[in-house]
């Protein structure tokens, strides 16, 4: 029986460079962000494919219209107790770059 395991990746980049329009709109020039994949599928565009599902939409809006790749805070905001009790943000708002804007978060256990 052949097994089928997903596979989850972070990928490291500049926001700024990589025209992200929060980084690129505020100027967060040398900003950091995080890409988080899934089975190799860049998670935000997982997250809009499910909303257009959702909302019955034959075709997904731009993920780089709608979320944004959060910055490398999330490391940090894995390891306190805080994370356990209020969840932490995977994405953020792709235009200001807030994660309470418009992002998805994960609840706490």
């Amino acid at each position: 029986m052949e097994r089928h395991f997903d596979t989850l990746r972070f990928e490291h980049f500049d926001a700024h460079e990589a025209n992200e329009p929060w980084a690129v709109e505020y100027y967060h020039s040398g900003e950091h962000a995080l890409k988080i994949y899934v089975n190799d599928k860049d998670l935000n565009a997982i997250f809009v494919e499910l909303e257009a599902r959702e909302d019955g939409a034959t075709s997904p809006t731009d993920p780089a219209e709608v979320y944004g790749h959060i910055t490398l805070w999330l490391s940090r905001e894995l390891e306190t107790k805080r994370a356990v009790s209020f969840g932490i943000s995977l994405s953020c708002c792709a235009v200001c770059g807030d994660e309470g804007c418009c992002g998805a978060r994960v609840p706490g256990i």
